[in-house]
């Protein structure tokens, strides 16, 4: 209970060059991981250059009696973890410093094996970075604390030579493993929900298949086909939700890709539905009959079967919801 205390090991820099440490940038311990602490060792900065020991990035697994510097770090200012990558265990981590003479935010999903530069100033902002902290729900996700001008969320980067999936909806990132809640549902009623799909790689995304745990509440409108986008193209996904009864209700997305990180982009769509009559489906039918996808004025909200029209065959599904 603190009654009395021990000196650990000091990450095994020599007592002279101690002096070189300007303050402690990150002391950490790995969530998950029992004895494993990390340390930034921050230098002063008109010593980044020099070959001096201490203001690198530094490991133990012994709780602390011993040190390993992280050999492709040149130096870091703070250190922190978040969720792990898709397909590993340990979490992901996240430095503030320098990498192959690159400084940036940087993460490393393999254990430091490599790094990716997230970016080199993070939201374009050139004020000093004060703390950093990887989100331990969201995967890729870092969040930098500036001193004197709030903070900002940094999203996983892209990785060159790959595609890369970016899903958006109302122009906010939809990322792995996250929620999307959907307001003012209605059991047998439809609500649309309208993403934006962009290849943020430099090489051809093909996206081979949209599925969902509970078809019966989302389909999407029209019905998916495969497709291939260019570096920096879009393309548009209507996805109609009709939850199936009053109450909490969700379902499972995943889009299946040649994006490595991760092939399968899964999400989840959520919310509470009101009971429904399905007069509201009625209506929304009537107000689309005749209408297809391709037509300026399409919402998606009559097409109960996702075929792409509105036609007599949606007519007789919302006549049953309604009866």
């Amino acid at each position: 209970g603190g009654a009395t205390w021990s000196r650990l090991g000091l990450f095994n820099v020599p007592p002279a060059d101690l002096q070189f440490i300007e303050e402690a940038g990150g002391l950490r311990a790995r969530p998950g991981m029992q004895d494993e602490v990390w340390f930034a060792g921050k230098a002063f900065q008109q010593d980044e250059r020099s070959a001096t020991a201490g203001k690198g990035l530094f490991r133990s697994i012994t709780g602390g009696d011993n040190w390993t510097r992280i050999g492709n770090v040149d130096w870091a200012w703070h250190v922190a973890f978040g969720k792990a990558a898709p397909g590993r265990t340990a979490s992901a981590i996240f430095i503030i410093g320098k990498v192959g003479g690159v400084f940036g935010l940087w993460r490393s999903d393999d254990d430091t094996a490599t790094w990716l530069r997230m970016a080199e100033y993070p939201g374009g902002n050139f004020d000093s970075i004060s703390q950093i902290a990887g989100d331990p729900d969201v995967y890729g996700r870092c969040y930098v604390a500036f001193r004197g001008s709030s903070f900002i969320a940094v999203d996983r980067a892209v990785r060159s030579g790959a595609a890369d999936l970016d899903l958006r909806l109302d122009h906010a990132p939809v990322l792995p493993g996250s929620v999307d809640l959907v307001s003012a549902t209605a059991a047998g009623a439809t609500t649309i929900r309208t993403y934006t799909l962009r290849n943020a790689g430099d090489v051809p995304l093909v996206i081979t298949s949209i599925t969902a745990s509970a078809a019966a509440q989302v389909t999407a409108s029209p019905a998916f086909t495969a497709t291939t986008l260019a570096a920096g193209a879009t393309t548009t996904l209507n996805l109609a939700v009709s939850p199936t009864a009053a109450g909490a209700w969700s379902t499972s997305l995943s889009i299946s890709s040649n994006d490595p990180e991760p092939a399968l982009y899964t999400w989840t769509i959520a919310g509470v539905a009101a009971a429904g009559t399905g007069t509201s489906v009625l209506s929304a039918v009537r107000a689309q009959f005749g209408k297809r996808a391709t037509d300026p004025d399409w919402d998606g909200s009559g097409d109960r079967n996702g075929d792409g029209r509105v036609d007599a065959a949606d007519l007789r599904a919302a006549a049953a919801l309604s009866h």
